[in-house]
């Protein structure tokens, strides 16, 4: 029996992928496996219990989707093998003491984007060169936002821009940090690639970009699609 622990069902075209390559490799469900689907919702609390629930059925492996499923795994079980879904920074979030050896019950894929994250502030910098203060979008539950704001203070320390810092805990939250934004007169703001990818929130923060007329950054492609077609026009761009 294998375990599969998702923040949220938006990216359901992943579900699909582990499903098919598992029966490349021979694991056909209902046959020689069994695999037991939980998902957050985008809450962090519930992330914690499910992780919980999948630990009582004892599996064989669990294969946690992303940095938060992986952090609420991690804490619910020192004994039954986990797979990171690429974590972001798997040694910065404490999941494993050396990448080429992991060590205890976690392995996996791993993307450095917090590396990024100051990169994506000099490409928004390069749109809008006279831009002085920016606001970073962070999610709470992901233990690897703090990586993620680090980097896009340090981008803006070099940059000479200030940086305010947003973390949400969830999606009711947004409206309120974009409000946040406004105030304090952001003049554009680095988006955490977490919302778009895994938690299926890109399109809501993309009608709030460009509600509030906040130019923002961050991976995957819903913020230009909802954006204007001229790029020279639109509130929203990827770096990617």
């Amino acid at each position: 029996m294998v375990g599969f622990l998702s923040p949220s069902k938006e990216a359901a075209r992943r579900h699909r992928d582990f499903r098919d390559d598992l029966q490349k490799l021979g694991w056909v469900e209902g046959k020689n496996l069994r695999i037991e689907f939980r998902f957050g919702g985008g809450s962090g609390e519930r992330l914690i219990a499910l992780a919980g629930e999948l630990v009582k059925l004892n599996p064989d492996v669990i294969v946690g989707q992303s940095t938060p499923s992986v952090a609420a795994l991690k804490n619910a079980t020192r004994e039954i093998p986990i797979v990171m879904g690429f974590a972001a920074d798997p040694l910065g979030s404490g999941f494993v003491s050396n990448l080429a050896r992991p060590g205890a019950n976690i392995t996996g894929g791993s993307m450095m984007l917090p590396e990024l994250a100051g990169k994506r502030l000099e490409l928004l910098r390069d749109w809008l060169p006279k831009l002085t203060r920016v606001a970073f979008l962070g999610y709470g539950p992901d233990p690897a936002h703090k990586q993620f704001a680090e980097q896009t203070q340090d981008a803006g320390k070099k940059l000479g821009m200030q940086v305010q810092v947003l973390i949400v805990q969830n999606a009711e939250a947004l409206e309120g940090a974009f409000a946040e934004m406004a105030k304090e007169k952001a003049g554009g703001v680095v988006v955490q690639p977490l919302f778009a990818n895994t938690l299926g929130l890109g399109p809501r923060i993309a009608e709030l970009a460009l509600k509030h007329k906040l130019p923002s950054i961050s991976d995957g492609g819903e913020g230009p699609k909802r954006g204007h077609k001229d790029p020279r026009k639109t509130a929203l761009m990827k770096s990617r």
